[in-house]
């Protein structure tokens, strides 16, 4: 006996493995070879070597330790101690050892081999001890490995070939609760497998079309690679890059996939040419016939009006102040600071700067302390010949002093300088002004004040500053907030009459905007205030914040990380739903933001998981586009959840080498197929057109991106992600906001739409199902008015139409051969023919409205939005956070340049067909006209030879 977690012995049989796992499904046994090596490929050979059975184990406690404390038991402790490494191997049931074996070195290994458990109960497990013979790509061997993440969230990987215990790691983190934060310790064990499950097993054999791909291959395939994502790039990993054209082309493919409504698909096989038909010729009218768009769930979400959303949460609010216009021409005179009494010496400082900038005068300030101030001009005197009186000589008289020597003395050259003269006045402006403070008062007094100028004025004054020009910028900025900075230097020209450069007018709109929407680094200070607020409104809300790990124990700050925010009623309203789909996408920040990766992906879904009631096993779908790390993300948190990739992404990155409408119309065949057979039949076409793309294709799992292969749970066949994609689109504007302005944006668009939805379910309460359900129940009666029924007396309808469309539809099931009920929850074109059949043989009341789900009903609908957002007070009203640290700005790397405003375009989308008026001719071939060689043409014609 090795260990209580398994039972060793030296003989078993099949029919004893069957007997003993019969009605258990999570433990399974183990037939090791151990002592030899593999022969080397092809023809691999385990020839010598001892056989031990292992037997009870269980898939929720296996791991690549519990292989190591069995090796142990069997006498290869010694071995293990002096860090000799040994390769685990395991075969694949009803697969040979040449192209069967798969490494079992990592956790990721061990999950893998999980899946096979449930249609398999014992299984060969091969070591190699010191090195192995193995070279095929089915294989890659490695030691045991423990993954431990270091303070900033990377893996490191140890290698180890000794007994060693399971790892914990700390990861200091702060919510947005008043409680005191301890440390979270996540156990780092990779023993988390999925549930098994039946599979089923098609009569046909569907590996005809699979390509003879290596292990290392089909793991390290990735269907997305050379696509450069609106959101991937160097831009992208600093938080830079933007998605504008992303989202314009969101609106163009088409609306909102929500959460509580779902698609099915209304087309089979012949009937689906009219609708494919239908669907490229609107395709086309958008100008890209290449482009995928599901039609079948295509929804428009509702519009939500926030062009009034303001947020200023660094300025206090002043309330009943009289502002008045510092450029009212009957304002600015000379008399302005006659005998004037100011409030502080702010308020002498703007009122003069106001005055220098109407009047274009160069004036400085001389003196400035706690009780004085006093400004002088230094503008420029005009250059004129004066006498020593200082009385303009006029031209003729000049002339006639310059002829008589003993007068020469008598005329004075005044260009503007003091020089020695006795009377500085005569060759300087004169304009002063003198404030002081009243004795035993905070008032400020004008005590002198010349208000006549003799200089000259200019177009360049020092007192017109960005900051200056942002105070008279900022409501125009609010009413547009994408001004061009060209109209705002020719604006700020014309009333001011003075030179404004191009990087002035920048700085005063950014300056504008940060007194709207905030300060991106000042925010974070303020963060955990605005949370308490938050929490305070909207009871139920999840906060989480992490932060840097800080050495300083006593230290006042904390450093930003990453927060997790999720209000109470949107958590509620998605659990009335009673659907197990979730989007997820990534919506980058425009600024100073900290960039995503696999680790804080991983801390997002395990959020998300505590606030769902999401376990290691729930059988949960996610919907997502390619994003940094959120595949292993899943894999790693959610190992028994169903992943859908975007069909959308896998085509663009499918036209990089298979360009044209065919490969399209394939892959939506192939995506859009419902049953596995007709699946594998148009895989098969797909080969006999192109084998490299079948063999392209066939090395992306049809469980990710098929409905012949989706489950059920969902309820529902979407292959895009359009519900991200649509909300993504209506989130840019608050994207390059500072944090609390971006939380408040999305808070109060959601509540917005919130109301919105809620007037549109008033306008359909008599309704039964919701306006998406009802439409697509229209279509579906329409297509079963051609179908015939024949009932076999019980619960099954065979159900025939055109085109050989039939199908077996068992009521009491609920299911159809087509699977699109099962899929999508709403009666298919089958099912409904076969409830009107019912009505005839008075076997029901012949409304196929009462058997579509529950969660398409109009009543689920307004329970979902029964739950609302509520609005949250400004800043002065805010309660102070008990928490004693002060959050500041997180780490962030600015990249070299000015930040880029337009996302990359893959290449594909580089590259028109049509450009201009004449077809693009990139990768084709000229040939000559006149001697008919290739590689040139008849104008560069010299009777060359053909280029090779």
């Amino acid at each position: 006996m090795g260990s209580q977690n398994y039972f060793i012995r030296q003989n078993v049989t099949q029919e004893e493995v069957d007997q003993i796992y019969v009605g258990v499904h999570n433990y399974f046994s183990i037939k090791l070879h151990h002592g030899d090596t593999f022969t080397k490929f092809p023809d691999v050979k385990y020839q010598k070597g001892k056989l031990t059975y292992v037997d009870l184990i269980d898939i929720d406690k296996f791991s690549l330790h519990v292989m190591e404390d069995v090796m142990y038991d069997l006498g290869y402790g010694e071995e293990m101690d002096n860090e000799i490494p040994i390769y685990y191997h395991y075969l694949v049931p009803n697969e040979g050892l040449d192209f069967g074996l798969r490494a079992l070195g990592n956790d990721a290994d061990v999950i893998r081999f999980s899946k096979y458990v449930g249609e398999c109960k014992l299984f060969n497990v091969y070591t190699e001890h010191g090195k192995t013979n193995l070279h095929t790509y089915f294989c890659s061997p490695s030691k045991v490995r423990l993954e431990v993440l270091d303070d900033d969230g990377e893996v490191d990987v140890l290698d180890t070939g000794k007994k060693v215990c399971s790892k914990l790691l700390l990861c200091w983190a702060e919510t947005g609760s008043n409680e005191a934060n301890e440390a979270n310790i996540e156990e780092q064990m990779g023993n988390i497998e999925p549930e098994p499950s039946i599979v089923y097993q098609p009569t046909f054999e569907p590996t005809t079309y699979v390509p003879e791909l290596s292990y290392d291959e089909l793991e390290s395939f990735d269907p997305f690679e050379g696509i450069i994502e609106e959101h991937m790039g160097e831009e992208q990993e600093d938080g830079e890059e933007e998605d504008e054209e992303g989202d314009e082309e969101t609106s163009e493919e088409g609306g909102d996939e929500t959460s509580e409504e779902g698609g099915d698909e209304t087309s089979e096989e012949g009937v689906e040419e009219g609708s494919e038909q239908r669907r490229h010729k609107k395709v086309s009218k958008e100008g890209d016939v290449d482009y995928i768009v599901d039609e079948e769930n295509k929804m428009d979400d509702v519009a939500v009006d926030m062009t009034d959303f303001r947020l200023n949460v660094d300025g206090d609010v002043v309330e009943d102040e009289i502002l008045v216009d510092a450029f009212d021409a009957e304002m600015m005179d000379n008399e302005l600071f006659d005998s004037a009494v100011f409030e502080s010496k702010q308020a002498v400082k703007k009122m003069l700067t106001s005055y220098i900038v109407s009047t274009r005068r160069n004036i400085k300030t001389i003196k400035d302390d706690k009780g004085r101030l006093q400004a002088k001009c230094k503008g420029s005197m005009p250059t004129f010949d004066v006498n020593k009186d200082g009385i303009h000589i006029p031209s003729q008289q000049r002339a006639e002093s310059s002829n008589n020597s003993k007068d020469k003395g008598s005329m004075v050259i005044n260009k503007g300088g003091r020089g020695k003269m006795t009377n500085p006045s005569l060759y300087s402006c004169t304009w002063v002004l003198y404030v002081s403070k009243v004795k035993d008062s905070e008032t400020w007094m004008v005590k002198t004040f010349n208000p006549k100028h003799k200089c000259l004025q200019t177009r360049n004054v020092v007192a017109c500053t960005a900051e200056f020009l942002s105070e008279h910028l900022v409501e125009q900025v609010e009413e547009n907030p994408h001004i061009p900075v060209r109209a705002i230097k020719e604006q700020f020209q014309r009333k001011f009459e003075l030179g404004v450069s191009m990087m002035k007018a920048f700085r005063a709109k950014q300056r504008a905007m940060q007194k709207l929407h905030g300060d991106y680094s000042s925010q974070y200070g303020m963060l955990r205030d605005y949370l308490e607020e938050l929490v305070k409104r909207n009871h139920g809300t999840t906060v989480k914040i992490e932060v840097e790990p800080c050495t300083d124990p006593t230290s006042q700050t904390r450093q930003f990380r990453r927060i997790y925010v999720c209000l109470g009623s949107l958590k509620r309203g998605f659990k009335e739903i009673g659907r197990d789909l979730l989007g997820i996408d990534g919506a980058f920040m425009k600024g100073p933001f900290p960039a995503e990766n696999t680790s804080s992906w991983t801390w997002f879904l395990k959020c998300l998981g505590d606030d769902l009631d999401l376990t290691e096993r729930s059988n949960f779908t996610f919907v997502s586009d390619r994003q940094k790390g959120i595949i292993q993300a899943l894999e790693k948190v959610f190992p028994c959840a169903e992943h859908r990739y975007c069909l959308r992404h896998i085509h663009e990155n499918m036209k990089l080498n298979f360009k044209g409408l065919a490969y399209k119309e394939f892959i939506w065949k192939l995506a859009s197929a419902t049953t596995e057979i007709k699946f594998y039949k148009i895989m098969e076409d797909l080969k006999k057109f192109n084998n490299e793309a079948a063999i392209w294709l066939s090395k992306i799992p049809p469980k990710h991106w098929s409905r012949s292969h989706f489950s059920g749970r969902a309820h529902s066949d979407v292959l895009l992600n359009n519900m991200c994609e649509s909300l993504n689109s209506k989130l840019v504007d608050g994207r390059d906001k500072p944090i609390i302005t971006a939380l408040e944006f999305i808070r109060e668009y959601l509540m917005r739409r919130i109301v919105i939805v809620l007037k549109v379910i008033d306008a359909n309460e008599d309704e039964m199902l919701t306006p998406y359900a009802k439409s697509q129940m229209e279509a579906i009666k329409k297509e079963a008015a051609k179908y015939t029924v024949a009932w076999n007396g019980g619960e099954h309808f065979q159900v025939s139409g055109p085109f050989g469309d039939q199908r077996v539809v068992d009521m009491r099931q609920k299911t159809c051969a087509c699977r699109r009920w099962e899929l999508t929850g709403i009666p298919c074109r089958h099912t409904v023919a076969a409830i009107w059949n019912m009505e005839k043989n008075t076997q029901g009341n012949g409304l196929p409205e009462h058997c579509v789900h529950q969660l398409y009903m109009m009543e689920t609908w307004r329970r979902v939005y029964s739950h609302k957002v509520f609005p949250i007070n400004g800043k002065s009203m805010w309660p102070t956070s008990r928490i004693p640290t002060t959050l500041t700005a997180p780490k962030h790397h600015k990249p070299i340049g000015r930040p880029r405003k337009v996302r990359r375009k893959s290449k594909t989308e580089n590259e028109d067909i049509v450009t201009g008026t004449k077809l693009n001719k990139k990768n084709t071939i000229n040939h000559c006209q006149k001697c008919g060689n290739r590689g040139h043409n008849s104008r560069t014609c010299k009777g060359q030879k053909e280029q090779s």
